[in-house]
């Protein structure tokens, strides 16, 4: 039985799943959905924290003792809130969501492996899924907290758009070489765009660019800003650009209101009253023409595939013809006028998914063969136990980068039939680069090399753009590597 926990953090929500058998794969749910929110309200009265979507828009309106924006103020320890009038850091806000999922996970465990004497005080395995949204820092500071609360955590795991592409294969049992994928994800606020390679049995992502704010749906977008423009205008509350954007985001909540109520709509123009956050008891009025609403969705839904095209693709040098398929993940691109724009790539190459990507995160897990070490499809750290490692090493089959922390040290040995051996010694500094402590070939110590793919894994060349002297000098290509090992 496999008793790994697999989390899935986004910028708002977390998801979490197990499969303890093949074909057991369960997301858990409280109130039917599977995402678990990162919106607080912390009750001093009646001694309770509670977590909900419903406080979205408390928080929104600046309410005391409501909190979101969780993932970007966990890493300010500045930001408290206040608890039996002792300050706690934001991050221990988690602590609700993470004691629901340990009692669901324990209680799975008990009715899907019929086994009565769970130790509920035994670590559990974890997986770790990032999406592209949450920075490194963010992501450090997650993983230093859950290694707290009893998780031992797997060294790395697959990210989002590697996920997605395994699913594809998997699901429709595929075998595929040497095929280029463009993954296009909007499942927070940001437009995210990754081309995943599938060559010689390994799928990684090899290119990635993120449009920042461009994640939502173009008519949450329209409206949101229109109504906000509108009534600023009129009544000028908001000078700063940081207050204009942060009303943007409040009204997105009501723009989502609007569209339903747009569907049976037939005038020509809509009367609303709202509020800005400034002044939240005084009513604001403003007309909404629908045909303006329209011809701005258009426009704006027009950019998602202009970004693809000539500001992701044409950057690579890379052709739509080069790509097998297309797959746009996220509610954002079920609506019509998205879906439109990227029809005209051919129909038979999108593949969607809404924000449910629970059946993606299944592929975060092992797949048992034989033996666990000789899976194909391991998508964790495999810790080689026929290997031997210096002092302080530690050997692995697969690494993300994304997951060393600054300071570490990476050794890759690599071996020529002609030559032999050759190493190299390369401390990590942030952002995809190392700095090169030890070589035997042309690199010098001091280099800075930026790692050209992000997921590295035995018996593959790897390839780095080498700066000396803050100039680039070329890029340099390992012979294949038959070890890697991490301090």
């Amino acid at each position: 039985m496999d008793k790994t926990l697999t989390l899935f953090f986004e910028e708002e929500f977390l998801v979490a799943a197990i499969k303890p058998f093949d074909g057991k794969f369960t997301c858990f749910q409280q109130n039917n959905d599977i995402k678990f929110p990162f919106y607080f309200f912390v009750d001093n009265i009646n001694n309770k924290i509670d977590y909900s979507i419903t406080y979205k828009q408390d928080f929104q309106d600046n309410k005391s003792n409501f909190y979101g924006n969780f993932l970007t103020l966990i890493t300010d320890k500045t930001v408290k809130y206040k608890w039996y009038e002792y300050e706690n850091e934001i991050i221990d806000l988690l602590i609700n969501i993470l004691n629901n999922i340990k009692n669901m996970y324990f209680e799975s465990l008990k009715k899907i492996a019929g086994e009565e004497n769970v130790d509920v005080n035994e670590s559990i395995p974890l997986n770790l899924v990032f999406s592209e949204n949450i920075k490194l820092e963010s992501r450090e500071e997650l993983r230093n907290y859950l290694s707290k609360q009893n998780f031992k955590i797997s060294l790395t795991s697959k990210n989002l758009s590697e996920l997605v592409i395994l699913n594809y294969i998997n699901k429709n049992n595929l075998k595929i070489h040497n095929k280029d994928y463009a993954i296009i994800e909007a499942l927070g606020e940001n437009l995210n765009m990754s081309i995943v390679r599938v060559k010689d049995y390994t799928v990684e992502k090899i290119h990635f660019k993120s449009f920042p704010e461009y994640g939502i749906d173009p008519r949450i977008h329209v409206i949101s800003k229109k109504i906000v423009d509108d009534v600023n205008r009129q009544e000028g509350l908001l000078t700063k650009i940081e207050d204009i954007k942060r009303e943007y985001k409040r009204h997105q909540t009501k723009a989502i209101k609007i569209i339903e109520a747009l569907k049976n709509f037939k005038k020509p123009f809509l009367s609303l009253s709202t509020t800005f956050a400034t002044e939240p008891n005084r009513k604001l009025v403003t007309n909404l023409s629908i045909e303006d609403i329209d011809k701005m969705s258009f426009l704006h839904a027009r950019q998602f595939s202009n970004f693809f095209t000539d500001h992701f693709l044409n950057s690579l040098n890379i052709k739509l013809l080069d790509l097998d398929k297309i797959f746009l993940i996220g509610n954002t691109f079920n609506n019509e006028l998205v879906k439109k724009e990227f029809l005209r790539f051919g129909n038979d190459r999108i593949i969607y998914f809404e924000d449910d990507i629970s059946v993606v995160l299944q592929e975060a897990f092992e797949r048992q063969t034989e033996t666990q070490e000789n899976s194909q499809d391991a998508t964790m750290f495999l810790v080689n136990p026929n290997n031997t490692a210096p002092a302080n090493y530690q050997v692995f089959n697969t690494l993300d980068i994304n997951t060393l922390k600054v300071g570490q040290e990476v050794k890759l040995t690599n071996n020529d039939a002609v030559k032999g051996i050759e190493t190299q010694i390369l401390q990590y500094i942030g952002d995809n680069k190392f700095v090169v402590k030890e070589s035997n070939r042309s690199l010098k110590s001091g280099d800075i090399a930026v790692a050209i793919v992000t997921s590295w894994r035995q018996n593959i060349q790897l390839d780095f753009d080498i700066f000396r002297a803050s100039k680039l000098v070329g890029r340099f290509r390992t012979r294949h590597v038959v070890k890697i090992e991490v301090k």
